[in-house]
């Protein structure tokens, strides 16, 4: 009966917080056998040497990432990609996490965790009792392993979203040594810089509009038709031509479809007009978007009055 009692207890216990527990703190409950007892019956998963999570969050991210800051000591910090979910800027967590040390335990890890030894100072915020780098340091950190689409998403929403400021990610560029891919970070930033704010633009800027017939195109420019503001993806006053990149996620259903239609109505009232160029030919044939829209604001030009 007392263990049965025991084992209740624990199971009550681990199951009030989505965290991980040590050895003594489970054993100050019961004893060292019922513990035992508790992990044989699949009560407790063992995490690592004498640290344990409760069965039914063993899934979770949050528990497993306390587990592994516990095993890797006062010091530890996720980082990389496993930051960037805690701060809200990935979908989905990453199947491995990433922790960052000062100095390695020396320690072998298991295949869902990943521990990088750093030599450079960085400043940690605290999520839910996670230690957690900064957004800039952990983009720094992960952006040379991430897809191009997916990291300079990411980048763009930290920056929307002010998670992220990038004279700190320029910092960061400049101090932390090895940076995989940084030249590419380096230009994605300094786009987000001049007014970029989605990967889809982002591509424009670089493939598209990047010879010296639309240099001249003013990017993220609002414009006003009565009460109603609408903001451009880019703009020629002289001709009075808006272009929009549309992004698969934003423009595919009805609902989106009909409130483009309305924009773009708005805006010829007054008589300005709309070009529009899709994901698949944005990112597929840059060329031919190029070509389409200088052809466009020729024949706008010649036309206009």
């Amino acid at each position: 009966m007392a263990k049965h009692l025991g084992l209740q207890l624990i199971r009550e216990y681990v199951s009030r917080d989505v965290r991980s527990y040590s050895r003594a703190e489970l054993e100050s409950l019961t004893s060292r056998q019922t513990l035992r007892t508790a992990v044989k019956r699949g009560v407790l998963i063992r995490a690592f040497a004498g640290i344990f999570i409760a069965a039914e969050h063993q899934d979770s991210f949050a528990a497993r990432a306390h587990a592994v800051l516990r095993w890797a000591g006062p010091r530890a910090a996720l980082g990389g990609e496993s930051a960037l979910f805690l701060w809200g800027l990935l979908d989905q967590p990453p199947l491995v996490i990433q922790v960052i040390v000062p100095h390695s335990n020396g320690r072998s890890t298991p295949s869902w965790v990943k521990m990088t030894r750093i030599t450079y100072p960085v400043v940690t915020a605290e999520w839910h009792g996670l230690a957690i780098v900064t957004a800039e340091v952990a983009l720094t950190q992960s952006y040379g392993f991430m897809a191009p689409r997916s990291r300079d998403t990411v980048l763009f929403r930290a920056v929307a979203l002010r998670l992220l400021y990038l004279p700190d990610l320029a910092n960061a560029l400049r101090t932390i040594p090895r940076i995989r891919a940084r030249q590419a970070l380096r230009q994605a930033a300094d786009a987000a810089a001049r007014g970029s704010e989605s990967f889809l633009e982002y591509q424009g800027v670089r493939f598209v509009f990047n010879c010296s017939e639309l240099s001249h195109l003013n990017q993220q420019h609002w414009l006003r038709v009565g009460t109603k503001r609408y903001r451009c993806d880019f703009y020629d006053a002289a001709t009075r031509t808006a272009v929009e990149l549309d992004g698969a996620a934003f423009h595919s259903d009805k609902l989106a479809h009909e409130r483009d239609i309305r924009r773009d109505s708005d805006l010829a009232s007054i008589g300005i007009l709309t070009v529009r160029f899709g994901y698949s030919d944005v990112m597929q044939r840059p060329e031919w978007c190029r070509a389409r829209l200088i052809k466009v604001l020729l024949h706008r030009k010649s036309t206009t009055v």
